[in-house]
């Protein structure tokens, strides 16, 4: 079962495990998303300034591939047709609303 969390940037899918967040092709006065090219490099700046604060939680940046069997696909073979920043899922109770919930959110 797969979660979908959308903001005015992208679409977050959630799996049990992972969180793929997808880039919106958007072009908003702070970032310009139109291009495949453009959202590639905004995930890899996602994937390299995640981890310094964040070292766990980002894994890669994927591609999102258009299958010969048709569909697409999370890497693997076929046409590039996106791409993909994966993040280890946090647990619930380590999300921010829950947090701030329960007085536990620091600064």
């Amino acid at each position: 079962m797969c979660e979908v969390i959308e903001t005015h940037m992208s679409w977050v899918f959630l799996t049990e495990r992972h969180a793929f967040k997808l880039k919106k092709p958007v072009s908003l006065p702070f970032v310009d998303y139109r291009t495949v090219e453009r959202r590639r490099q905004s995930c890899e700046n996602e994937l390299r300034l995640g981890r310094r604060l964040a070292a766990s939680v980002y894994e890669a940046v994927v591609p999102l591939v258009a299958s010969p069997a048709g569909g697409l696909a999370v890497g693997g073979a076929g046409e590039v047709t996106d791409w993909l920043v994966v993040m280890r899922r946090l647990p619930e109770d380590r999300m921010l609303p829950q947090m701030l919930v329960r007085g536990a959110a620091t600064r």
